[in-house]
């Protein structure tokens, strides 16, 4: 009974450490730089893209904050940092991984009515998941998740003018990485499996010639 229970304990503590391989979360605040005033730019494991062709990418401080923002804050806008729009639609690509979720402040303390959508797309362009349209006249969380996400799109608009004028603050994925590698990990499990079912069977054995 003793090898039975340590086996089984074995299979647990291999099961969690394949799952615990299989979640690596990141968290980006953007506190740690600023500028980067390209349509494009890598970081933290994410290209960062503009929509508009003739806004920037950027990172540094604004006024306005929304609740769950401060610092330093990216936003898809017109360079110099204080010019307007504030922020506009933005999209990027995970680099080399696929996520299962995705989350975003988004968002000002401006007081005008902003729109988002945020939307997850997997390898082929198609779409795993989204918010839908939400409104809100404060900085908002959004998230999303599904299996397979390679890709992103929020899109950002605002109401009287509807050219956007928002920014993003800590944005956390969920990483799809490898497992543990195939041979310390399922042949082992495999195993232990396998192991459950001989030491069963021995003593339904040894029962019946009792």
């Amino acid at each position: 009974m003793r090898v039975l229970r340590g086996i089984a304990a074995g299979i647990v503590a291999l099961g969690l450490a394949a799952g615990a391989a299989n979640a690596n979360t990141v968290s980006i605040d953007f506190e740690d730089f600023s500028g980067f005033y390209a349509p494009t730019f890598d970081f933290g494991g994410v290209s960062f893209q503009s929509v508009d062709p003739n806004q920037s990418m950027q990172v540094g401080r604004v006024g306005a904050l929304g609740a769950g923002q401060s610092g330093h804050v990216l936003r898809s806008a017109v360079p110099p940092f204080g010019a307007e729009p504030r922020g506009g639609s933005f999209g990027g690509t995970f680099l080399g991984t696929t996520v299962s979720f995705l989350s975003l402040v988004a968002g000002d303390s401006g007081g005008d009515l902003d729109i988002f959508n945020l939307q997850g797309f997997d390898a082929n362009g198609s779409l795993v998941s989204e918010t839908g349209e939400l409104r809100s006249n404060a900085a908002t969380l959004l998230s999303i998740q599904g299996a397979g996400i390679a890709s992103f799109l929020l899109t950002i608009g605002d109401l009287p003018d509807n050219d956007g004028s928002s920014v993003v603050d800590n944005f956390t994925f969920t990483q799809e990485v490898a497992a543990v590698p195939l041979p310390a990990s399922l042949p082992l499990l495999g195993v232990g499996a396998l192991a459950l079912g001989v030491v069963a069977r021995r003593r339904r054995h040894r029962a019946a010639q009792a």
